[in-house]
């Protein structure tokens, strides 16, 4: 089969793995659109074919409600990512979308913890390039299950993939089309404890079948700790014994510590990306982590984020300033991985 059918095929597949565009039409239609797939495709005429996204990025929790929707009704939808430069469209986004949408919306009161986001909030998400969104957090439910439907709903519809769930279900999967990889990502809520390992396992072996890649991205940890737990480290490495090719974490609202085992990655949380958070400066600091391939081996490139001296307008820190967050993130990491953290860099899987 051609490739690039081969890769429109396991997009929409993805899709349809969510089971969310069973609740009604509109959904349906915008899992199909999801990512103008149709670029993809070789017109009649046409003398070479665009080529597929070639790297994806991870970033932390992403939260449109309290005071993040008060800056956006203030200065416009497009204020929190005006500082960022422009994303390429040969980069995929994923964040932890910490909110719900629900059906009719009030704004969340200041210091309360139950997240409602407008739906006219959503299109400043895919606009600035967001392609996965996942649900698998502890605010997915804040407005209850009929409402987190309705979030589903309204993000497909923003031409965002969702995956994730509080439980293993048939969203826990999506992929991502590289230009010569298969990426599934794999949503995890650990929250209150280890997810039904069992039938996590089965759905990361069915990964494993369809992708050549996999990223378990985990909704964990203990909040505001720099370091992960031990917690954490046990349910990262029974992941890595399942077979997971890189763990990605968030939730603490602050950027963690990165750590490898049998060669595999990791990055136990990203913190804060888009939040409300301004008490210290480690709530507004956190880090874009950007995966491509080198020759089917992976490479992952570190980018120091923050927040300061804003209301939630994220931005990259100065040459100067991430060199100092990165000096003291690999203080803190796995000795092993000191030296490229340094540099901004996690390098290859080295051999089991």
């Amino acid at each position: 089969m051609d490739k690039k059918l081969f890769a429109v095929l396991v997009l929409i597949l993805g899709a349809i793995s969510s089971g969310v565009w069973l609740h009604n039409t509109s959904a349906a239609s915008a899992v199909l659109n999801f990512g103008d797939i149709s670029h993809y495709i070789q017109k009649e005429g046409d003398v070479s074919e665009p080529a597929l996204p070639q790297r994806i990025a991870f970033v932390g929790d992403v939260m449109l409600a309290r005071n993040v929707e008060k800056v956006q009704k203030k200065y416009g939808n497009g204020y929190i990512f005006a500082a960022l430069p422009v994303l390429s469209s040969s980069t995929l986004l994923v964040g932890n979308f910490e909110s719900t949408i629900p059906k009719v919306h009030e704004p969340t009161p200041d210091m309360t913890f139950s997240f409602s986001t407008p739906t006219s909030s959503i299109a400043s998400l895919s606009d600035y390039g967001f392609s996965h969104l996942s649900l698998a957090n502890n605010h997915s439910y804040d407005k209850g299950s009929e409402n987190f439907t309705h979030t589903q709903e309204v993000l497909l519809q923003n031409n965002l993939a969702v995956f994730g769930d509080q439980a293993v279900s048939a969203t826990t999967v999506t992929y991502a089309v590289l230009d010569d990889q298969t990426v599934a990502l794999v949503g995890v809520y650990a929250v209150d404890g280890m997810p039904a390992m069992g039938t996590l396992g089965v759905a990361i072996s069915e990964a494993q079948e369809r992708s050549d890649f996999q990223i378990a991205y985990v909704h964990w940890g203990t909040e505001y700790e720099l370091s992960h737990s031990s917690f954490q480290e046990r349910l990262a490495h029974a992941l890595i014994d399942l077979g997971i090719d890189a763990v990605i974490g968030h939730h603490p609202h602050v950027v963690q510590d990165i750590q490898q085992y049998k060669g595999v990655p990791i990055f136990y949380s990203l913190g804060n990306f888009i939040f409300d958070q301004y008490f210290n400066a480690d709530v507004q600091e956190g880090l874009w982590v950007e995966l491509s391939f080198e020759n089917d081996v992976p490479k992952y490139q570190l980018k120091p984020l923050t927040a300061r001296g804003s209301y939630s307008q994220t931005r990259f820190m100065s040459a100067y300033d991430a060199d100092r967050f990165l000096a003291t993130l690999a203080k803190r990491s796995g000795e092993d991985l000191r030296g490229g953290i340094l540099k901004g860099v996690v390098g290859k899987r080295v051999a089991d």
